[in-house]
């Protein structure tokens, strides 16, 4: 952890274990006979490898989640090769190939459009080239902002309010504060989620 000294990544390595302590804790406290069968960290290893390996799956039209072994232990890459659903027919977990993938290649699978700091707290690596085929980088960077700034906001000309920039604004004329602030909030929280996800942590 000494080589993440400064990182953001700290706060939430924190955050997640002060969560499943408090998980537990909650359990044990209206079942304490759990705390016979495992301990906290028994609890804690168990709860990451279900959130870091289970698939978003729908099945005979329920959302649902599942362990798959073996579909588990394949590795990220982006863009995706291959796709995974519930075939209701056969009633089986399936992969699909998106493309041709040569004998003895390596399959891959898609964890998603994350942030670095997502793939290293939930799987332990990062991508050196954390770029889309678009050319969006979904690298994020933590900057923390009160709801008091929108209300302190003023973009327009002296004294008034709900204005905006004149030429070259692209696009934000005639717009107020807030939806300023909900247009720049979506454009930031852009990738981070979608249909379909191995979750919680998988796209």
């Amino acid at each position: 952890l000494a080589l993440l000294e400064g990182s953001h990544l700290l706060a939430q390595i924190a955050d997640r274990a002060e969560a499943i302590r408090e998980d537990y804790r909650s359990i044990t406290s209206i079942a304490p006979e759990f705390a016979q069968i495992a301990t906290l960290d028994e609890f804690r290893w168990a709860r990451m490898i279900v959130c870091s390996r289970n698939f978003g799956l729908l099945i005979n039209g329920h959302r649902t989640s599942a362990l798959v072994p073996h579909a588990d232990m394949l590795n990220h890459f982006r863009p995706r090769e291959t796709k995974w659903t519930f075939d209701e027919e056969t009633q089986c977990f399936t992969i699909t190939t998106l493309q041709s993938i040569g004998r003895g290649a390596q399959v891959y699978d898609s964890y998603g459009q994350k942030c670095n700091h997502r793939f290293l707290l939930n799987y332990g690596f990062c991508v050196e080239r954390n770029v889309e085929i678009d050319g969006f980088c979904p690298n994020e960077v933590p900057l923390e902002l009160g709801l008091d700034l929108v209300e302190s906001m003023d973009y327009g000309r002296a004294g008034t309010r709900g204005s905006r920039r004149g030429a070259g604004d692209g696009g934000w004329r005639g717009i107020n504060d807030r939806e300023c602030w909900e247009r720049k909030a979506a454009f930031w929280s852009r990738g981070d989620a979608g249909a379909g996800s191995r979750r919680p942590f998988r796209d």
